[in-house]
């Protein structure tokens, strides 16, 4: 939408058009704070937890790190394992300058299971 305001308001400022169609298009309302967004009780996390560990132990290895270190789906999603410069008992486990919000024990444990499972 955006690029088709932007390509009416150049035609008619370059005189091609005599008037500017999209002048009064509104744009959609886009919500990325996702620090407004409500986390889960611990009800919801409890039951979360289960059911991720019933679908496969990566799925339940996710909803670890999400519920347990308090990520976002975002954080979560740029964490690569390349991050991690650390080893604990031949695991990379990770830098806490850059994932300071990951607590590094709880992981280690985590990828030793899934490593095993």
């Amino acid at each position: 939408m955006h690029a088709v305001r932007g390509f009416f308001r150049f035609a008619h400022i370059d005189g091609l058009i005599v008037s500017d169609p999209a002048v009064y298009a509104r744009m959609p309302k886009i919500y990325s704070d996702e620090s407004r967004t409500q986390g889960l009780d611990r009800l919801e996390l409890i039951r979360f937890l289960q059911v991720a560990q019933t679908i496969t132990i990566h799925h339940g290895a996710l909803a670890y790190l999400l519920g347990i270190n308090a990520l976002r789906a975002s954080e979560a999603a740029a964490a690569r394992i390349e991050d991690y410069a650390e080893t604990l008992r031949g695991h990379r486990v990770g830098d806490a300058r850059k994932l300071s919000s990951f607590d590094l024990r709880k992981v280690s444990r985590l990828f030793s299971v899934v490593m095993r499972g």
